[in-house]
């Protein structure tokens, strides 16, 4: 068996000639593709480097950190949305000191994103937004990431996940608006 895995980062042998981000691990029975989950890129990146390519190819499974098509997207927004708002009462404003306010402002205003307008919204989500907002300036677009990318490769391959999006969501949501606001802060 062979597959692609975009998950985990290991040493292993590079052609010299090439430079690519791709690792390969093999036992006696089966050949294993490693690669970093890198979530936004330009679109310029591709085409990937040959080699990278033709793992894929070879590969009959595909296991990324987590399936963003495992569900459809309305659902998938839903199950965001759920986890990233506030219950009815709460804001986002409501939840800081006036100090983490006016540091979160500054933030919003060099990502160019209305403060009005996240009101509703968890910290860790406001961070997702803002980190949005900047790597698009960059060029930088989730539909062009890794992850992505050979998800839509993978029609004729197995498809894993080594986590779900919801568990990812739920462990992001668990953090508290302090620890989430350091996150964002970071960005």
């Amino acid at each position: 068996a062979v597959g692609l895995s975009l998950a985990s980062s290991l040493p292993a042998a590079e052609e010299p000639s090439s430079k690519h981000f791709l690792w390969q691990v093999d036992s006696a029975t089966t050949r294993v593709y490693l690669m970093g989950s890198i979530h936004m890129l330009r679109q310029d990146v591709y085409p990937l480097a040959p080699v990278i390519e033709e793992a894929f190819a070879a590969s009959d499974v595909l296991v990324l950190e987590a399936d963003p098509f495992a569900a459809p997207q309305e659902e998938l927004q839903q199950t965001v949305m759920a986890y990233a708002t506030y219950p009815d009462g709460q804001t986002l404003q409501s939840q800081l000191s006036e100090q983490e306010y006016f540091e979160l402002q500054s933030v919003l205003l060099e990502a160019g994103i209305p403060s009005k307008s996240v009101q509703q919204y968890q910290p860790w989500y406001v961070t997702t937004m803002v980190d949005q907002a900047l790597s698009n300036r960059l060029g930088l677009r989730p539909e062009y990431g890794i992850d992505y990318y050979f998800r839509s490769k993978a029609k004729q391959k197995e498809v894993k996940e080594l986590e779900s999006v919801e568990a990812q969501l739920q462990l992001l949501a668990s953090f508290s608006d302090q620890e989430q606001l350091l996150m964002m802060l970071w960005v």
